[in-house]
């Protein structure tokens, strides 16, 4: 009986900890759960936390909003593509996991173009809920979308999908979102892509963004910092870049 339990204590030792991330999908970034290609992060999470006998778990949200509300709670560990803008409570790794690059896209028959606030004031503007642009930009959208169709606002599962079905129909004029997403999306569904960038927004790092409410918070932020230095010096980041498109960001 004795030999018995010490088995088992050994097992519950020897048990790798899960760190559970979560994110609403978002290609190439965060894709498919536990799939052949689960998207960058969560590749470049297994390379980093798996040396250090920790387990990945990536669980897909509802939501953008609630991705953020239940790492924020602390029921998950940390929330996958995120600004810190976004999220400016959570606990960040020094070393960013990648780069966003924000565009306007339009249909390709528009003369539109973004030149500053003023010129988003012309067109109907979609926008994804829970997302954060610039305090000049995210104040217009907070005061503009309860009084009028110019700002228009989706959430829900793939929300950038119901963004361009949006824009494909005439709902919206313009829209705010990722180039590398966009690109991914109509690569992988093997389509030209219908739209155009009518000006760029910024660009910025991209972060996984750990719970306020998790003491090990600042334990896994370091080991994710010194893993991405790690990983760029051996060349297991250019490789998964690679994979997936990734690799000619700019910064």
């Amino acid at each position: 009986m004795r030999i018995m339990i010490l088995f088992f204590l050994l097992l519950s030792v020897l048990k790798a900890e899960t760190i559970t991330f979560v994110a609403d999908e978002y290609c190439p970034y965060n894709c498919t759960p536990e799939s052949e290609n689960p998207g960058y992060l969560v590749e470049v999470l297994q390379s980093i936390f798996q040396e250090h006998d920790y387990e990945i778990k990536y669980v897909l949200a509802n939501s953008f909003d609630e991705s953020i509300e239940q790492t924020r709670n602390g029921k998950y560990n940390a929330i996958l593509s995120v600004l810190k803008i976004d999220v400016p409570d959570f606990i960040f790794p020094e070393h960013a996991q990648g780069v966003v690059d924000n565009v306007f896209y339009t249909r390709k028959d528009s003369t539109w173009r973004y030149t500053g606030l003023d010129s988003l004031k012309e067109v109907k503007l979609g926008h994804i809920s829970g997302y954060n642009y610039s305090k000049e930009i995210d104040h217009y959208i907070a005061t503009t979308y309860k009084e009028s169709n110019m700002v228009q606002s989706v959430s829900g599962p793939s929300a950038f999908l119901h963004n361009l079905k949006k824009l494909r129909y005439k709902q919206i004029d313009t829209l705010i979102e990722d180039r590398y997403v966009i690109e991914h999306h109509y690569k992988q569904v093997n389509e030209e892509n219908p739209f155009k960038v009518a000006g760029r927004l910024f660009i910025k790092d991209l972060f996984i963004g750990f719970s306020p409410k998790r003491k090990e918070s600042q334990k896994y932020a370091k080991i994710l910092s010194d893993g991405m230095k790690t990983i760029q010096e051996n060349g297991v980041l250019d490789a998964i870049l690679k994979k997936y498109g990734l690799d000619k960001q700019e910064k």
